[in-house]
């Protein structure tokens, strides 16, 4: 990842580049999703230059030309890559059993988290999530679980909290009033859903901050964010793992109630009171239809 990075900045701090090749080169970076498949021509064409100017900028960029490129921006975002395909790619290891494979391939990924993110980063925010008059949230598959964890936890430490809608056709009423100052959290890992980068997008214009989760710099989620937090998510087997992911949401949790201070702390009294009555009427409820039964 690094040294694919550091070619492209390498390139792009020769005095003597040309517009048109810094113009390729800053696509790359910028999207590189949709560099990962589109054909030499369509390239050309998507960003106004030559396709010879195209093969000479990969060339100029150490690739042996533009398939080699595109090859590396597909192995770096992990794009299509099928779970079978991923399995295959798992080098299988006899010796260690996978119930140790797998907690120690967490382990790696949780270390990782404090080299790929910043403190700074992380205050920052935290303080947006405490402040924003409205916080949103947004996954689909696999990251689902993480929004829906974070959604659950925030709304009892503060108010506005939103889980945007999508399964019950009510998309447009979710990010309806999403405006200026707001705040969206987002979660999208390899296999990158292209539906969610769109919402993002979309919700992006109106002014509204986002903060994301995904795996690197590369990502077009990250590139779609004001802040990113970046995680490893490789697992001993054909899916993603949300163990860093799910990390980096429990220290947001605790650094917002933290942020929040005795006004977090009422809510969420008044949230556990709440759960006790709520809970006590609907155990009531079921026994006395039980009884009647």
């Amino acid at each position: 990842m690094q040294e694919f990075k550091e070619k492209i900045r390498f390139f792009l701090r020769r005095s003597k580049t040309s517009k048109a090749k810094r113009t390729v080169a800053n696509f790359f970076v910028s999207s590189p999703e949709e560099a990962a498949f589109l054909n030499l021509g369509e390239l050309a064409e998507r960003i106004g230059v030559s396709p010879a100017t195209i093969s000479r900028t990969s060339v100029e960029m150490g690739f042996s030309g533009y398939p080699d490129l595109q090859e590396q921006i597909r192995s770096k975002l992990k794009i299509g890559i099928t779970p079978v395909e991923r399995l295959k790619e798992t080098p299988a290891d006899e010796s260690t059993p996978i119930w140790t494979r797998s907690i120690m391939r967490d382990q790696e990924s949780l270390n990782a988290l404090l080299s790929m993110n910043s403190g700074e980063k992380f205050q920052k925010a935290v303080e947006l999530f405490a402040s924003a008059p409205n916080v949103y949230s947004l996954a689909l598959r696999s990251s689902y679980p993480l929004t829906f964890f974070f959604n659950l936890l925030l709304f009892q430490i503060r108010p506005n909290v939103h889980h945007i809608s999508i399964d019950d056709g009510q998309l447009t009423e979710s990010v309806f009033d999403i405006g200026r100052n707001d705040v969206l959290f987002v979660v999208s890992l390899p296999r990158y859903t292209k539906f969610v980068l769109e919402v993002t997008e979309k919700i992006r214009r109106t002014g509204c901050r986002v903060v994301s989760i995904t795996d690197s710099e590369l990502s077009p989620l990250a590139i779609a964010s004001d802040i990113a937090f970046f995680c490893r998510y490789e697992s001993v087997s054909f899916f993603n793992s949300n163990i860093a992911a799910e990390a980096i949401i429990n220290a947001l949790l605790s650094g917002v109630l933290q942020h929040l201070g005795q006004d977090g702390v009422q809510r969420l009294e008044k949230h556990s009171n709440a759960m006790k009555e709520w809970s006590s009427r609907f155990s009531l409820g079921v026994q006395g239809y039980l009884h009647d039964q």
